[in-house]
């Protein structure tokens, strides 16, 4: 998920009923080959299907229309667009690093947004230790960044000694109580631009 930057989604007033169908026709359809249809497929007899289209039909068997109005194709976009679909909050409320470049001891980051919302977020300037991101052990080298929906920004962080984490991390109110979402990555490789990411939640 991180990799990729997926979105987690819902279809808006989603009830077990319809994530049920919407799973049973999924499954109905295993086997079936991937073909790109010129119009849009929803007959569950289908003999093949394309990546969104089949979510597409799926949720448009319980009469739920994820697309965005386009009637020839639907594709990732339009689902992501959609009136009817909306950001799973507490799952893709996290924030997700991109490794831009290296120069010297220097590394730029993307920092990306992937609530439907606007954040203030803040980043540490200098690598730190793993212990002292999943913790937010942090008093100093701090800087903030604001970010719009599905945004993203590039900062510029120093390397730090020993120390090989970087860490951003934001704040969230789920039922009134407040948390932390911290994103921290490890393992940095500027050859392969690649790292490892994890997400962590804790209570202010």
């Amino acid at each position: 998920m991180v990799q990729f930057k997926a979105s987690i989604l819902r279809p808006v007033d989603q009830t077990y009923y319809i994530a049920n169908s919407a799973k049973n026709f999924v499954i109905n359809q295993l086997g079936k080959p991937y073909q790109i249809h010129t119009n849009i497929n929803t007959d569950i007899n289908s003999n093949s299907w394309y990546c969104s289209e089949l979510i597409y039909a799926a949720y448009m068997f319980t009469y739920i229309d994820l697309s965005n109005g386009n009637s020839s194709i639907v594709t990732p976009s339009d689902i992501l667009n959609s009136p009817n679909t909306y950001f799973l909050e507490g799952l893709s409320d996290y924030l997700v690093f991109r490794i831009v470049s290296k120069s010297g001891t220097r590394w730029s980051i993307e920092i990306k947004n992937l609530y439907r919302g606007t954040v203030v977020g803040e980043y540490n300037t200098k690598m730190c230790f793993e212990n002292d991101a999943r913790n937010w052990n942090l008093n100093k080298d701090l800087a903030l960044f604001t970010l719009n929906s599905v945004d993203s920004c590039i900062v510029t962080i120093s390397e730090n000694f020993l120390a090989g984490c970087i860490v951003a991390s934001v704040q969230r109110t789920y039922n009134n109580v407040l948390y932390r979402v911290i994103t921290y990555g490890k393992n940095l490789n500027k050859s392969t631009k690649t790292m490892n990411q994890y997400h962590i939640y804790r209570m202010v």
